[in-house]
């Protein structure tokens, strides 16, 4: 388990302290542009395991495949340089609007969801 210093627990909580990757129990939270300096919530997300182990795990030993921006991935990881994380679609297994694709926002939030007019007019659901 990872240390926390209080900023991860609104990110347990927007996630439902789920994973976004299989829906288990959340352990620790994954910076999906591999900057842990970067405090927007936009950029993290709750996993199960840690670094090394579990969805975490999976997704630092496949960056690709956890879908680097630009790629047609779930979204887990983006590129060090993107600049408007909220663009960049994530795929939640256990949503708060079920599975699918959801943009996250920089207040703990979401800015679309599956169905929503947003993610439609992007194509995203």
């Amino acid at each position: 388990m990872v240390a926390d210093d209080g900023t991860n627990k609104p990110v347990f909580e927007r996630d439902g302290y789920r994973c976004v990757v299989h829906g288990d129990r959340a352990q620790t939270v994954h910076h999906r542009n591999h900057r842990h300096s970067d405090p927007r919530p936009s950029v993290r997300l709750s996993v199960c395991g840690s670094g090394t182990t579990g969805a975490h795990g999976w997704i630092e030993a496949h960056p690709a495949a956890a879908g680097l921006a630009g790629e047609d991935g779930p979204g887990w990881t983006i590129s060090r340089d993107t600049m408007f994380p909220t663009l960049v679609k994530v795929w939640y297994e256990n949503g708060p609007y079920g599975p699918g694709w959801y943009l996250l926002d920089d207040q703990y939030g979401f800015a679309g969801w599956p169905g929503s007019v947003l993610t439609q007019e992007l194509g995203y659901g």
